[in-house]
């Protein structure tokens, strides 16, 4: 009986540090807490991100660092530790042993505007198909979004080119649902490109050829959200110029690009 009222209590005291943690703002998330080499501490403590991806190998570790990186150029840096920074971006994406870390940098090379970052996210797309074949379309897939979440108009020929492009009639079921999966992931990602009239466009396309109805739909969805609009029922039309929208599209341009943004 003690040793259980002592044990209950124990997580008791646990869940309240993590309650507190939680209201306090930290970041310390449960699977913190209960890893084995946690210490109370450490819930109070932050290590700066860099620090952690240079002395550790920690794949857990490095993971959460990338995430944590902030652009430097629009958090008031300089020319240097952004390069540093896009140096260490580049690396994880393209060349990390660790998943979970590619991963993260190709999250945090999304919400970066530094140009560099679809020269990146593109050569991790393309790397993947170095892995196996449980962890390619994920990472792939997980490229695609973060270039159409830059909304940068350098990505969106990549974009475009991704969500017209037809599954091999060669292909296994593996293959098929991979290459289905990349390929829906790059219709939704054009999304990011309100105004577009070269998105609207390759929509009707898709609409016009396209048999796989969950790719239909998705084309549908980014033709809405893009225009505001219905597409046209004849899809042998071209489409009429999109509307333009409203100025508070967190300043991105009719033309498919997007104004500076800031972390």
């Amino acid at each position: 009986m003690a040793l259980h009222l002592r044990s209950r209590m124990a997580r008791q005291g646990m869940f309240a540090l993590t309650a507190a943690a939680g209201l306090s703002g930290c970041a310390t998330t449960w699977d913190d807490v209960t890893s084995r080499d946690f210490h109370v501490r450490s819930m109070w403590e932050h290590t700066d991100p860099m620090t952690v991806l240079h002395e550790s190998t920690d794949g857990d570790k490095r993971a959460k660092a990338l995430l944590e990186l902030k652009e430097p150029k629009a958090n008031g840096g300089n020319d240097v530790e952004q390069d540093r920074v896009m140096e260490v971006l580049q690396q994880a994406a393209i060349n990390d042993a660790q998943p979970l870390c590619r991963l993260a940098a190709i999250q945090t090379l999304g919400r970066f505007s530094d140009p560099r970052a679809v020269q990146y996210l593109v050569a991790s797309y393309d790397s993947a198909a170095q892995l196996s074949s449980e962890v390619m379309p994920g990472i792939q897939c997980a490229a695609v979004n973060a270039l159409g979440a830059t909304r940068q108009q350098a990505a969106l020929a990549f974009l475009l080119k991704t969500a017209a492009k037809p599954v091999s009639t060669e292909a296994v079921d593996r293959e098929v649902n991979a290459a289905r999966d990349v390929r829906l992931t790059a219709v939704r990602a054009l999304q990011n490109y309100n105004g577009s009239a070269e998105v609207a466009a390759a929509m009707v396309q898709v609409l016009k050829t396209e048999r796989d109805i969950a790719v239909n739909d998705r084309a549908r969805e980014t033709y809405v959200k893009v225009t505001g609009r219905e597409p046209p029922e004849d899809t042998s039309l071209p489409p009429s110029q999109p509307t333009p929208l409203p100025a508070q599209n967190d300043g991105v341009k009719l033309t498919g690009g997007a104004a500076p943004r800031s972390n």
